[in-house]
């Protein structure tokens, strides 16, 4: 059962934060988290605006680029033509690699084979305590994960300051699901995340979400019903719904289709994002080497951010939405 929640659910994860977050960045904005008593699994509230964004030169690469900070803005920014705002080298990593890092690094330390086949009267419980992997201050994760002889499982992590690769993790989570019960690989999955906050250096990002996974499907189908993140260095608040995307796991690359999705900025509004050339994240890189996301919003104004390699992007703009992209930012590099 190991194969569960180990490579499969924490590139899933990523996949997901890196192509929904897409929007993140730019502008000033009061907008700020909140309790929610309508929810008892999100205490994020987004209150930004709701309108349809309009999109043009001056926020076109804002809007398509800075996702890739995922609203992480200690990651560093430079600029190319005034317009686009970018991740530094030097940087904090972007939020979906930092959450990607703290999974992975959790679920890897837990072998659930060992705990045994369940039994018609009684589902079996594994409860873990794994220790982070930083030399300096580590902190654990405790995992309690329940699974039955009809192969749906349900659990819960909790972070304790839990650190991998640099980043550090406190919150906890919950997840549901099924598996097959011959080989122990994962068919179903749906996680919550319920304010757990990740923190790398400077940079520190609260993120409450919702999203399953459809392991059975070739590739896996992932839907992200809702998520919220709250850049905790400026209190900037963003929100993703009705994510549609594939994601394809090659082993040593990873393959992402957005089919549908809706990001909404607290300056700007929301936009609708698709992709329109596979996303493709090398394991060794930090960036996409390849792939092209068009964010649409009134009008049909579009931005199109398109990955030249693991270290270059360009930015192009259809402000007027007649299909010429009037603006472009040239190859820059990130």
């Amino acid at each position: 059962m190991k194969t569960i929640l180990h490579r499969s659910l924490s590139w899933a994860v990523s996949a997901a934060l890196a192509v929904t977050l897409t929007a993140c960045g730019g502008g000033d904005s009061n907008n700020t988290s909140s309790s929610s008593s309508s929810s008892s699994t999100s205490s994020l509230t987004y209150s930004g605006s709701s309108s349809q964004a309009t999109v043009d030169s001056s926020n076109g690469s804002t809007i398509s680029t800075s996702a890739y900070q995922s609203g992480n803005t200690a990651a560093g920014t430079g600029s190319a033509g005034g317009y686009v705002t970018a991740p530094s080298s030097g940087g904090a990593r972007p939020a979906h690699l930092a959450i990607s890092a703290v999974i992975e690094e959790a679920f890897s330390q837990v072998d659930f084979s060992t705990a045994g086949p369940p039994s018609a009267a009684a589902a079996v419980t594994i409860d873990r305590t794994v220790n982070g992997k930083c030399e300096t201050d580590p902190g654990s994760a405790t995992l309690s994960i329940s699974y039955n002889i009809d192969g749906t499982f349900s659990g819960t992590i909790t972070f304790n300051d839990f650190c991998a690769s640099g980043v550090t993790a406190t919150g906890s989570g919950s997840f549901t699901g099924s598996i097959d019960l011959t080989d122990l690989s994962i068919k179903t999955l749906s996680l919550t995340l319920s304010s757990v906050s990740f923190s790398q250096g400077s940079s520190s990002f609260t993120v409450d979400a919702t999203a399953s996974y459809d392991y059975t499907a070739t590739p896996t189908t992932a839907t992200i019903s809702s998520m919220v993140l709250r850049d905790n260095a400026t209190g900037k608040v963003y929100k993703v719904e009705n994510l549609v995307l594939t994601i394809n796991d090659a082993g040593s690359y990873m393959e992402i289709n957005i089919t549908s999705g809706r990001f909404y900025h607290p300056d700007y509004g929301y936009v609708d994002i698709a992709t329109t050339e596979a996303i493709r994240i090398n394991d060794s890189d930090t960036w996409p080497s390849a792939g092209v996301i068009v964010v649409t919003g009134s009008g049909g104004s579009k931005a199109r951010l398109t990955f030249v390699s693991s270290t270059q992007y360009r930015v192009e703009v259809d402000a007027d939405g007649d299909g010429t992209y009037e603006y472009d930012s040239g190859v820059q590099t990130w």
